[in-house]
């Protein structure tokens, strides 16, 4: 036989088992143990998990300034066309750079 956690009635247990339940502020008995509930464990590691959780959160979270700091840098790309630049910009062309050369060289 098993032994309940709660029992809404201390007829639901042997005798000799009775004392071992204590009734709680809900009317119902719960079973005294001797240390803690087998649950609270796992209720405390998943508390110690989630706080753990959370402080990693905030640190990958960024500060306002650094939002700020990066909406500006993404709103100087506004209006510009990715497939333009795809092309290297920084290539000069070599017609127009022989245009403005050929009087300094003459």
């Amino acid at each position: 036989m098993s032994l309940k956690y709660v029992i809404d009635d201390l007829d639901d247990v042997p005798r000799l088992l009775r004392q071992d339940y204590k009734q709680g502020a809900d009317g119902r008995y719960h079973l005294v143990l001797d240390g803690k509930h087998p649950d609270s464990v796992k209720v405390a590691e998943f508390r110690e998990t989630n706080v753990q959780l959370l402080k990693e959160l905030q640190e990958l979270r960024p500060d306002a300034a650094d939002v700020e700091q990066m909406r500006a840098k993404l709103a100087t790309f506004d209006g510009v066309d990715p497939d333009e630049y795809r092309v290297l910009k920084a290539r000069p062309d070599a017609a127009k750079l022989e245009a403005e050369l050929a009087p300094v060289q003459a």
